[in-house]
């Protein structure tokens, strides 16, 4: 009676062993079958891989790689396949299935940048952003960028004064090329907004301090139309003289300073009097 107590307590530690025997088994096979779609997928058989993919999530969902096979399952789809609609259903899964996974915050963010360049919904990009920093599973810099983003989208849809609050948060925090960037976009709403000075006094401090090319090219371009505005077409003119052509075409340039000698001749004084 003795001994067969004894089997009875080591039962649920044999159970135990089994499943943790089994579990580990089932992850070995997992893996391999996942190395094999990798493998595919690296050798430019994307219909294949994305078919291994699909046979592994069936097999193995509880699987600690599902959740990146569906990442790679959506990356092929979207960079690949060129498959937009596939993309989203598999970025979506994601969040959807496993929603603590680090994979979930990563496929906000994927599904914010589709939305954003390639369907142009900024409101459903807005939403994807938002859920991505909810995750709380976000490095510093990609908050960030998120913010950057963000501000960006409010830029688009012309939401200004929701932007500006947000580029200016922005440049307090950060002294980086975010932080450039940020400037450069104030300065545009300014523009916009035909605040012609302040925006000058913005474009001029950014020339004054980036080493970032496409900053300091957005700034001149910026500058000169704003001094256009407060009819400064001599300062105007050297700006644009100071535009370099290894980032902005020499037929661009010259058309713009053509454009400006042609202003400056027109509105020169003394000009309808025969001088």
């Amino acid at each position: 009676m003795r001994d067969a107590n004894r089997w009875v307590l080591l039962l649920p530690f044999i159970s135990f062993a089994i499943a943790a025997w089994l579990f580990v088994g089932s992850e070995v096979e997992a893996r391999a079958q996942f190395e094999r779609a990798k493998e595919s997928w690296r050798l430019g058989r994307y219909s294949e891989a994305v078919e291994i993919y699909r046979s592994f999530l069936e097999r193995y969902q509880n699987s600690e790689y599902a959740p990146e096979a569906i990442w790679e399952t959506a990356t092929i789809y979207y960079y690949n396949l060129h498959d937009i609609n596939g993309a989203l259903r598999h970025f979506e899964g994601i969040i959807a299935k496993y929603p603590e996974s680090p994979w979930a915050a990563k496929s906000h963010l994927k599904l914010a940048e589709i939305y954003d360049r390639e369907l142009n919904e900024l409101s459903k990009a807005l939403e994807h952003w938002n859920g991505a920093v909810e995750t709380g599973a976000l490095s510093q810099e990609e908050l960030r960028e998120v913010r950057f983003q963000v501000a960006d989208a409010r830029f688009k849809v012309s939401e200004f004064d929701l932007a500006l609050d947000e580029f200016k948060r922005i440049i307090e925090e950060d002294e980086g090329h975010l932080a450039e960037q940020a400037r450069v976009r104030i300065g545009t709403i300014l523009r916009i907004r035909r605040q012609f000075r302040d925006a000058s006094r913005v474009f001029s401090e950014i020339l004054a301090e980036t080493e970032c090319a496409n900053c300091r090219l957005q700034a001149q371009l910026g500058l000169i139309e704003s001094l256009e505005f407060l009819n400064q077409l001599p300062e105007a003119i050297e700006v644009a003289r100071s535009i370099d052509t290894q980032v902005y075409p020499s037929e661009m340039r010259q058309e713009l300073l053509d454009r400006l000698f042609e202003k400056r001749r027109y509105y020169e004084p003394g000009l309808w009097n025969g001088r």
